[in-house]
């Protein structure tokens, strides 16, 4: 399905939840709207289905509208499926009737699917390792059973599009990443558009074709997985994502002079304008290391957690407090006066370390 959203703004009461959303996404993508709690991602998710009317603008699906102010068509006319966070199964149906139960009252069922209703149930069960669960019921199942039997329901109509409402928010952590794998491999085998609402950055990542950065109602940013995490738009995309320190000073080109520190400089490439603008320099804590450089910046370990790979310190600093993630099972403890400078050219070519000559203190 190819969905356009023009101009799309909702209101609830005084309260604006979006902010002229403009958004096109073609047939077969795999969308993921990222933001925190609040940002208008499930609102946006929910006008998509059809349980929410816009304010203004509106919403096209193939080229039809679908939504517009305070109309729309409903949802049991939408080509859709959605997957909820709850899960939302039935306690008196088992694994095989909840499959069968859209393939009855879906009107976008194929004619080939419905006629082979029994096969294709089967079929789908086997996609999403639930064929010997299939005459259980949902209190008979673990948490990962029950987020499979959600996706088989929503998959099993071969919709158009497919919205999905932090699905994994649920399940632990082993659990989530295994999930994350079954719905990539879900949308290579169904072909579908899907729209899949998370507040957790790696997730987003992760999984997505493209990746849609939410902030107070309005899109921040819109690009690849890469994009997003190598070139943030906006401050806040930076220490959304990728958790980067923010360092106030100003720029030269591609320089950057410390405010506090003016004559340590780091040059530091692909910063967006939008940024530099605002006089901050952002630095993801991986691209921060632990130097015996002395004219580097210097600063006293508060915290460290092991993290298994890596150790991630909170580094006191002239300038802050700055995030550090350093690889390795070696460990610094708290109170150690550690210098503070960016990895080489050769070991990360998003930024490196100036001339030395003009980092002396």
């Amino acid at each position: 399905m190819n969905v356009c959203i023009e101009e799309l703004s909702k209101n609830f009461g005084a309260a604006q939840v979006l902010r002229n959303i403009d958004l096109h996404i073609p047939p077969g993508e795999f969308v993921s709207l990222l933001g925190p709690s609040g940002c208008g991602k499930t609102t946006l998710l929910r006008i998509l289905a059809g349980f929410e009317h816009p304010t203004a603008g509106q919403v096209l699906f193939d080229g039809k509208p679908v939504s517009g102010a305070g109309r729309g068509v409903p949802p049991e006319k939408r080509d859709i499926s959605m997957v909820f966070q709850s899960f939302a199964l039935w306690p008196h149906l088992t694994v095989r009737e909840h499959l069968e139960f859209p393939l009855r009252h879906h009107r976008f069922v194929a004619g080939e699917i419905r006629a082979n209703a029994a096969r294709h149930i089967g079929e789908t069960l086997d996609i999403v390792g639930l064929s010997r669960f299939a005459d259980r019921y949902p209190s008979q199942l673990s948490g990962g059973q029950r987020q499979r039997v959600a996706l088989a329901r929503a998959m099993v109509t071969r919709p158009a599009l497919m919205l999905m409402d932090e699905p994994l928010s649920a399940l632990d952590a082993g659990l989530r990443i295994a999930m994350r794998e079954e719905i990539q491999r879900i949308h290579r085998i169904c072909g579908c558009t899907v729209l899949y609402v998370t507040h957790d950055q790696s997730e987003a990542l992760a999984m997505s074709d493209r990746v849609l950065i939410m902030n107070s109602g309005s899109i921040e940013q819109n690009g690849s997985s890469a994009d997003i995490y190598y070139r943030p738009a906006t401050s806040f995309v930076a220490r959304f994502v990728s958790g980067s320190n923010l360092l106030e000073g100003k720029w030269q080109g591609e320089t950057f002079c410390f405010g506090t520190r003016p004559r340590c400089r780091w040059i530091v490439p692909n910063v967006q304008d939008s940024i530099k603008r605002e006089g901050l320099c952002p630095l993801r804590p991986d691209q921060l290391v632990f130097t015996g450089d002395t004219r580097e910046l210097p600063g006293v370990i508060r915290n460290v957690q092991f993290q298994g790979k890596e150790n991630h310190y909170a580094v006191g600093t002239a300038l802050g407090v700055l995030r550090v993630h350093i690889p390795g099972a070696r460990r610094c403890e708290v109170g150690r006066q550690v210098f503070v400078g960016l990895r080489d050219k050769a070991e990360n070519p998003q930024a490196y370390v100036a001339d030395s000559a003009a980092m002396v203190m």
